[in-house]
């Protein structure tokens, strides 16, 4: 059902409309005659699917074109975009706040792959959290202007320590690639398999018009995965049928 409504781009209650008025909707979802999850028991479905689902959905149909002698699979097209998501009202001090949490959990990711003993990354979060607190609370009066640039200061002082911890970990990283061993060599050999090919642009404009990934509609890095995910799997079973068809009548 989460693939149909990425192919028309619908809403959860256009999607629930559908399923229950549309019988080749409900040939197409598996749900034939039986009862259609209603638009909040999909939102809830929705959430709990992570990349761990979409990724082996899309390597599925995948296979699928491949055995319809469609692709042969072997090679693939890659690009980069923007996807708009909805956030919280931007301030400086919550942007602040979500730069340090995004870089302190790729510092701490990048950290474990290099090996490093636990607790090497510093964690300041929870000293941003509570700053960002006290501004909110020093922002609502005027006699608080003093601590509130104060705190400001103080704020920026430790985004700024964050951001040289990432300066060193680029480092770090870029000297592990040019020393990498014969276990990491392999991974690094397979990762030049990827190509840039002519065509990108277009079809990227395609997810975005046609199955809505001009802006993200789940929030996190999960929904990040599962939207553009869904909205790839859905252009694909598209390309496939187009395909399909003009091979037939040919």
């Amino acid at each position: 059902m989460l693939i149909l409504k990425q192919l028309f781009d619908w809403s959860y209650d256009d999607l629930e409309r559908e399923g229950r008025a549309n019988l080749v909707d409900r040939a197409f979802t598996r749900i034939d005659a039986g009862d259609v999850p209603d638009a909040k028991t999909i939102v809830k479905i929705a959430r709990a699917l992570g990349p761990d689902v979409i990724e082996p959905l899309h390597r599925q149909v995948v296979e699928v074109a491949k055995r319809a002698g469609i692709t042969h699979g072997r090679r693939f097209r890659i690009d980069t975009t923007v996807v708009a998501t909805n956030v919280h009202y931007p301030t400086d001090r919550t942007l602040l706040q979500d730069g340090v949490r995004v870089l302190t959990r790729a510092l701490q990711r990048a950290s474990a792959a290099l090996g490093d003993e636990a607790g090497r990354i510093r964690n300041r979060l929870r000293s941003v959290t509570r700053r960002v607190l006290i501004i909110g609370y020093e922002a609502r009066s005027p006699k608080t202007r003093d601590a509130l640039v104060k705190s400001y200061r103080t704020l920026m002082a430790t985004t700024r320590a964050v951001l040289r911890d990432t300066a060193t970990m680029v480092r770090r990283l870029g000297q592990r690639v040019r020393t990498a061993g014969p276990r990491v060599q392999p991974i690094l050999q397979r990762a030049q398999d990827q190509r840039w090919r002519v065509g990108c642009e277009g079809r990227i404009s395609v997810l975005k018009r046609r199955h809505g990934l001009d802006r993200c509609r789940y929030h996190g890095e999960d929904g990040m995965h599962r939207w553009v995910g869904l909205g790839v799997i859905a252009n694909n079973l598209v390309s496939t049928a187009t395909f399909s068809g003009a091979r037939a009548t040919a």
